[in-house]
């Protein structure tokens, strides 16, 4: 008796895992496909951006794209080390903490960092730092540019204030 509940059970766990692995696979694909359009605009910003005249030393100095946190990007993100935005080459910077970031142009903070949001604004205060990231929220806390997901469609909010 015991037997036959043992078969039963071994069986609904086997279909279970049947429908539940290609289920993650298919939120695993969206996910990258979500990250490689994130990455897309992360490229595309910059055409948008004009910096202060003294941001950059001359006009082939690289963009300095830095990242903090967790990287959710995983090969997207280290793909555009080198591509180059008008005449500037992506320099691409993994930091620790929201405030080594006044040295770069562009920051992207990861959702990991979304207790340290609270620093963002004094770490950046006087530096021309794009600050772009996925956290909800993000632009009400002072970010610049906020990715929002919605129907697996990826669009952004831009704070005018930051």
């Amino acid at each position: 008796m015991v037997g036959k509940y043992l078969l039963i059970a071994s069986f609904f766990l086997f279909c279970n895992g049947i429908f539940i692995v290609p289920l993650s696979h298919a939120q695993q694909a969206n996910i990258q496909k979500e990250y490689k359009i994130k990455v897309a605009f992360l490229l595309n910003f910059p055409k948008f951006i004009r910096w202060p005249e003294n941001t950059f030393s001359d006009k082939q100095q690289a963009l300095k794209l830095c990242m903090v946190g967790e990287d959710s990007f995983g090969f997207a993100l280290s793909a555009i080390e080198g591509y180059s935005v008008g005449k500037r080459n992506v320099d691409l910077h993994y930091i620790g903490e929201i405030e080594q970031a006044a040295t770069c142009n562009m920051l992207f903070i990861s959702r990991s960092k979304s207790d340290s949001l609270e620093s963002l604004g004094t770490a950046l205060k006087s530096s021309p730092v794009l600050t772009v990231s996925d956290i909800p929220g993000f632009t009400d806390s002072g970010g610049i540019i906020e990715f929002v997901t919605k129907a697996d469609k990826v669009s952004f909010y831009i704070s005018l204030k930051s």
